[in-house]
């Protein structure tokens, strides 16, 4: 399908190049298995034209602000399974252990 011309001429007029189809239609499809006509037609028109600086920091941005926020789950995740991380003292390496012979 991307070897034909009118396929290729029709993204070039979206500002879009044929060798980014794959990329494309993962994103168009989401997690269905196809993309329909109306799909294709409506998405690939949503993407016509280049971003703009703004939108790229927009994005950038709130991929931050959603990392942060899963850092700050993953750690409190760590300092409820093992309370040593942040308390050097009580890490199990450092605790006394009783020797066999007083078992």
């Amino acid at each position: 399908m991307m070897h034909n011309s009118g396929i290729q001429s029709w993204l070039a007029s979206m500002d879009l190049e044929a060798s980014d189809a794959d990329k494309l239609f993962d994103m168009l499809r989401g997690t269905d298995p196809d993309v329909d006509r109306n799909h294709l037609v409506s998405g690939i028109s949503a993407l016509k034209g280049t971003a703009r600086s703004l939108d790229v920091h927009y994005l950038m941005n709130a991929m931050n602000i959603g990392f942060g926020g899963l850092m700050k789950a993953t750690n409190a995740e760590f300092e409820v399974n093992e309370p040593w991380r942040h308390s050097p003292q009580n890490h199990p390496s450092t605790c006394e252990r009783a020797s066999p012979a007083a078992e």
